[in-house]
């Protein structure tokens, strides 16, 4: 029954991160009877909530666990979101470790961190994320500009959960600047084509204009 696979999942992956289970249900902000009684599987279908907040506690994203729930159950699905490879899924968990809109001197080298997770069945293999953007905007005053324009991802099988980082040079000149990117296999072409691409924004300021 998907409601053990659901259960077991948490299970390993609270194990995975050596996380008691008084520690997680604290994490998760929900009682420790209700942790057990879901490690249990005594809870046949936990509410989108409880779900979100014990992602969230885990640190995967929700999509996953849910996928974990409803696995093994005939689901009538919509349109399905174009992907180069069947059965593939990427899902971002989390960008907030490097904000957007972070105040960056001018001038300065920036590191944006995005965290993501394999949430189809695919094990991703020699791919990279790619810069989109018009290599000519890559100029000090024109652009942030990366100091590479591809960063390779390790071997990440499904259900995994990675970190990725780029490092960028803030122009020299102050305003609001962005860098786009998407996943790209071996050959350059994009994994995901109708996904939106990630962004790093920044605003660049002149520290001496401001200190006088």
């Amino acid at each position: 029954m998907s409601v053990y696979d659901f259960c077991g999942y948490l299970e390993s992956r609270r194990q995975q991160l050596s996380l008691p289970k008084s520690r997680l249900a604290k994490q998760a902000r929900i009682s420790r009877s209700a942790l057990y009684r879901i490690l249990a599987g005594d809870v046949f279908e936990p509410d989108s909530n409880t779900i979100i907040k014990l992602a969230k506690a885990l640190h995967v994203h929700p999509c996953h666990l849910i996928h974990q729930l409803l696995k093994n159950r005939p689901i009538q699905t919509g349109m399905a979101i174009k992907t180069r490879y069947k059965h593939d899924g990427i899902a971002l968990v989390d960008d907030t470790k490097t904000p957007n809109n972070v105040l960056l001197a001018t001038g300065s080298i920036h590191t944006k961190i995005w965290e993501f997770q394999n949430i189809g069945h695919v094990t991703w293999q020699r791919r990279r994320l790619a810069c989109i953007d018009q290599p000519a905007t890559h100029t000090a005053n024109n652009g942030l500009a990366p100091l590479e324009r591809y960063v390779r991802f390790p071997v990440v099988h499904p259900g995994e959960v990675i970190e990725i980082s780029v490092t960028f040079r803030v122009p020299n000149t102050p305003g609001t600047f962005v860098s786009y990117w998407k996943m790209v296999d071996a050959e350059g072409r994009f994994c995901f084509p109708d996904h939106s691409p990630l962004e790093c924004q920044i605003q660049a300021i002149d520290l001496q204009a401001h200190t006088g």
